[in-house]
C-alpha cells in the first residue's frame, strides 16, 4: 500500500484503498516504527497522502493508516505494512553538523 522511494529523502505515497459507499473524505496518518515495524508512533504533521523520509526515519520502518468518512460515519482505518527507510541509492553523502558524512559515494 506504500509506493515510492523508501530511502532517506525519498517520497512515499499511500496507495488508495478501494472504499465502498463513496467516502466524502479520506484521512492519512504516517507512523515511524522500529526497524521491523514494531512500536509505531505517529509522525507529527504527517497527515497527507505523501510523506518525505527524513533523517529521523533512517533505519526505521514507516507505516501509514488510511481512513474514510462519509454521510454514515467513519470507517476503521486500514494500516499498510511497514517499509524500511534506508540510505542506499544516494549519490552523495549527507553532511551532518560537525563535518561528519553519512552514506557512500558512487
Amino acid at each position: 500500500m506504500i509506493g515510492g522511494a523508501p530511502r532517506l529523502g525519498g517520497v512515499l505515497t499511500a496507495g488508495s484503498v478501494d472504499w465502498s459507499n463513496s467516502p466524502s473524505s479520506v484521512t492519512y496518518q504516517w507512523y515511524r516504527c522500529g526497524y521491523i515495524g514494531q512500536r509505531c508512533k505517529p509522525i507529527a504533521g504527517a497527515t497527507g497522502q505523501s510523506y518525505r523520509a527524513t533523517l529521523a526515519d533512517l533505519w526505521h520502518s514507516i507505516r501509514v493508516n488510511e481512513g474514510a468518512v462519509n454521510d454514515y460515519g467513519s470507517a476503521q482505518p486500514v494500516s499498510s505494512g511497514p517499509v524500511r527507510i534506508r540510505l542506499f541509492g544516494r549519490r552523495r553523502p549527507i553532511w551532518l553538523p560537525g563535518g561528519h558524512a553519512v552514506g557512500h559515494v558512487r
